[in-house]
C-alpha cells in the first residue's frame, strides 16, 4: 500500500475500488499513488469533513448526495445538526432545525438561500452579511426564472445590469464585513490590492494608516494575530504573495510580520516558491514522481479523523465574489 492514511483508504473502497486495488498492490508505482491521489483529493476532503458519527451509519457505502453536498457547501452547523440528532436523516430537515435555532429570518424560502445563510454565518460573517448574501441569491434565482430567450436586446441588457448589480452588493457587503468582523482578511486584500496597483486614489492616499490600524485591531484581539499568521501559510495565499513585488513584500515583512522573529519569518514569505518550481522542472522523472509521492504520503497520512472544514469547502458554494477572495 502507497502509505495512505486509513482514513483515505477506505474513502478509495467505497467510491473508488479500482484505485483502491491498485493503492493496495505490492508494485504500485510513485506516479500511480500520485494520480490517485490527485484524482481523488478534493472528494476526499469533502467527504473526510463530514462527521464520523454520520459517516459510520452508512458503513461500507457511500453517504448520501444531500449530506455530501452539504458538506461541500460548508454547512457545519447543518451537519452538526444531523450529528447530534440521528433521527434527522434529511438535510432539508436539519436546515430548517437549523434556521430556528439560528433565527434564520422568513423571507428566506429557498434551499440555496438556506444554505447560503449557513454557510456564511459558519464562515464566521456577521447575521446581517449572512442576511443580505442569502436574500441576494435568491433574487438570483427568480431573475432566472424571469429571463427568456424571448426577450428583446434592450430588455436582456436591463436584465443583465440588475444581474450585475446584486454580484456588487454582494461585493461591498463582504468587504464591510471584512473591515468590520474580519481585520485579517481586510488587511491581506488591500495588500493583494497594492501589489497589482488596484487600490483607488482614496484607497491609496489612506493605506499606510489603514494598514497600521487594521494591525493594531489584529494585535489587541487574543488568538486574531495567530489566525492571521496561519491564514498567510495557506498554499492559496503563500501562491499568491509569491508574487509579490519588492515593495509590497516590505510592507508585508514590516507590518503584518513585524513582531515574528527574523528567524520565522521565511516560511511566511514565499520565497521560495520559484526556486522549487525551477528544481521541480530540472529534476529526472524518477526522482521527480519520488518526490511528489512522498509529499502525498505525508499529507495524507498525517490526516487527522475529523477536523473543521478547509476555507475551500466552507466557500464551495457561495457567492462568486466569496469564493474569489475579493480578487478586484
Amino acid at each position: 500500500m502507497g502509505n495512505f492514511s486509513d482514513s483515505f483508504m477506505e474513502y478509495l473502497k467505497i467510491y473508488n475500488p479500482s484505485a483502491y486495488d491498485k493503492a493496495n498492490s505490492d508494485n504500485v508505482k510513485p506516479e500511480e499513488l500520485a494520480a490517485i491521489y490527485n484524482e481523488n483529493a478534493a472528494k476526499f476532503e469533502v467527504w473526510d469533513s463530514i462527521p464520523l458519527t454520520i459517516r459510520n451509519r452508512y458503513p461500507g457505502q457511500p453517504v448520501p448526495y444531500d449530506v455530501m453536498e452539504a458538506a461541500a457547501r460548508g454547512e457545519i452547523y447543518t451537519l452538526r445538526e444531523m450529528e447530534y440528532h440521528p433521527e434527522i436523516r434529511q438535510v432539508s430537515e436539519a436546515r430548517e432545525k437549523v434556521a430556528e435555532e439560528q433565527g434564520m429570518p422568513n423571507d428566506i424560502v429557498s434551499d440555496t438561500a438556506a444554505a447560503t445563510f449557513v454557510t456564511a454565518l459558519a464562515a464566521g460573517y456577521a447575521a446581517e452579511t449572512c442576511y443580505h448574501l442569502a436574500m441576494s441569491r435568491q433574487n438570483r434565482e427568480e431573475m432566472l426564472k424571469n429571463k427568456h430567450d424571448g426577450m428583446t436586446d434592450e430588455e436582456h441588457a436591463a436584465w443583465l445590469k440588475s444581474w450585475l448589480a446584486t454580484r456588487e452588493k454582494d461585493f461591498n457587503a463582504i468587504k464591510n464585513d471584512w473591515k468590520e468582523n474580519q481585520p485579517e482578511k481586510y488587511l491581506m486584500h488591500l495588500l493583494f490590492k497594492h501589489n497589482i496597483g488596484k487600490l483607488n486614489q482614496k484607497e491609496l492616499e489612506e493605506f499606510p494608516q489603514t494598514v497600521q490600524d487594521l494591525m493594531q485591531r489584529i494585535e489587541a484581539v487574543p488568538d486574531r494575530m495567530s489566525n492571521l499568521l496561519e491564514y498567510i501559510k495557506k498554499p492559496r495565499m503563500q501562491a499568491r504573495i509569491g508574487r509579490f513585488n519588492e515593495e509590497t513584500m516590505d510592507i508585508l515583512k514590516h507590518t503584518v510580520l513585524r513582531q515574528v522573529p527574523e528567524t520565522e519569518k521565511e516560511q511566511y514569505l514565499a520565497r521560495d516558491f520559484a526556486k522549487r518550481r525551477e528544481e521541480l522542472r530540472n529534476m529526472p522523472d524518477s526522482d521527480k514522481a519520488r518526490m511528489v509521492s512522498d509529499s502525498i504520503n505525508s499529507r495524507v497520512t498525517n490526516l487527522p479523523e475529523e477536523r473543521t472544514l478547509t476555507t475551500r469547502e466552507r466557500f464551495a458554494n457561495m457567492p462568486s465574489a466569496l469564493n474569489q477572495g475579493m480578487e478586484r
